[in-house]
């Protein structure tokens, strides 16, 4: 039998012949992606076979060529694994932090911590575990966490973060009220922190989710006010205009949306920022100016949802403002 990319292998019965079929395909001249296809599948036999040096070694040319970040978080887990397996604890205990620490929100990285806790030594600080607690879902052990972080370092510099996190993993539970609690909490202890434009956002989210619009399209603009020119200031706008816009104040919404419009010309909003800028206007009765900027919305390229909805309501005779 022969074949180029070794893909018949696991159809044979004999594991060996498997391996001879793959290690042949690698002789092939073949694109990055079948070569590493190949070479995941060879170390995955020798791991079979109970060889994980040689398993190692396929793993560790993987990630030379390996790009996308899921791929790497595997094929380090998997050499991680193989480590272990060839009695090398401390190359498998720095393999299973790296996962962690550059793929925390790897599907791979609560296994890599969980295999971590296995090995002596123990495993990683209490940020980087609750870090991977929480993209894994487990919010109650993220919080618990970075709970006890909080106690032993007060004033480290990733208590801020800690709290922050802390205020998101509410959040994803549904419990906006102690999300915004938190987010008070980090705002009050770090009144000039880097986290803060982030943090009040967050606090917005979490007033908007308990239903109370005041509260956070103050704390939208408040972001908008405090932290100009970020990317932060340009969200706390538009959603500060839409919170405005719900609340029935269409001259707030629209201040809003002009002014982001002027600070952010390029803004990835600009589109939406146009279309509903033109509403406001027509329901203060500015026809001429609302339509002026719809007509700009419908004109932005490519044509996406808000151009296509502003071209409607430009066609409509009389133009009423819709919702």
């Amino acid at each position: 039998m022969s074949s180029k990319n070794g893909t018949f292998a696991p159809a044979l019965n004999c594991v060996a012949e498997a391996l001879a079929a793959y290690e042949t395909a690698l002789t092939v001249k073949l694109p990055q992606s079948p070569t590493v296809d190949t070479l995941q599948r060879i170390a995955e036999v020798y791991t079979e076979l109970g060889e994980p040096a040689q398993a190692i070694a396929r793993y560790e040319e993987i990630l030379t060529q390996a790009r996308t970040a899921w791929y790497r978080s595997f094929i380090l887990y998997r050499l991680g694994m193989a480590y272990e397996e060839a009695g090398q604890a401390e190359k498998a205990r720095n393999t299973f932090l790296q996962v962690m620490k550059d793929y925390p929100d790897s599907s791979l990285a609560l296994p890599s911590l969980e295999a971590l806790d296995k090995l002596a030594g123990g495993g990683p600080d209490s940020f980087q575990r609750a870090l991977v607690y929480f993209y894994a879902g487990k919010y109650v052990e993220a919080i618990a966490t970075w709970r006890r972080y909080i106690e032993v370092t007060p004033l480290g510099d990733g208590t801020g973060w800690a709290r922050y996190y802390i205020g998101l993993s509410y959040q994803r539970q549904g419990e906006y009220r102690q999300a915004a609690t938190e987010f008070d909490t980090l705002i009050r202890l770090y009144p000039r922190g880097s986290i803060l434009a982030d943090a009040r956002l967050a606090k917005a989210r979490s007033y908007q989710s308990l239903g109370d619009e005041i509260a956070a399209a103050t704390e939208y603009l408040t972001v908008a006010r405090y932290y100009p020119g970020t990317p932060q200031a340009e969200r706390g706008l538009w959603e500060g205009g839409l919170a405005r816009y719900r609340l029935g104040d269409v001259t707030g919404a629209a201040a809003a949306w002009q002014e982001s419009l002027a600070a952010y010309p390029q803004s990835s909003t600009r589109t939406r920022s146009l279309f509903w800028l033109g509403k406001a206007l027509l329901a203060q009765g500015k026809t001429t100016e609302g339509r002026r900027y719809l007509s700009q919305a419908a004109a932005q390229k490519p044509p996406a949802h808000y151009a296509l909805r502003a071209a409607e309501l430009l066609e409509d005779k009389p133009l009423v403002a819709t919702r």
